[in-house]
């Protein structure tokens, strides 16, 4: 688990894109706009993560985890939305 640090969370948006779930910790997932629970099963402590572990093996939450976060990575950090952000913080720098 990533306890400390900093740089981009690109091992999750790679997950999401292979129809993965992820269990993270909130430094992990720090500064992705993921809802935990939903996109995401965030854990700080050992019972927190074996509760987020034992959820996987449900079907049903396996699933709409790895949708949902599949789903808003192609919502939020898809090229398209890549490329509109870099445009307008570029006309603002104009």
């Amino acid at each position: 688990p990533l306890l400390s640090g900093g740089g981009t969370r690109i091992k999750i948006l790679e997950a999401a894109l292979t129809g993965r779930p992820v269990l993270s910790t909130r430094t992990g997932a720090y500064g992705l706009d993921l809802r935990n629970g939903k996109d995401i099963l965030l854990f700080e402590g050992l019972e927190e993560f074996i509760a987020g572990y034992e959820r996987l093996f449900n079907e049903e939450d396996y699933r709409l985890l790895s949708n949902g976060l599949k789903n808003r990575t192609l919502q939020e950090y898809s090229p398209a939305r890549f490329e509109d952000a870099f445009y307008r913080a570029l006309d603002q720098a104009r």
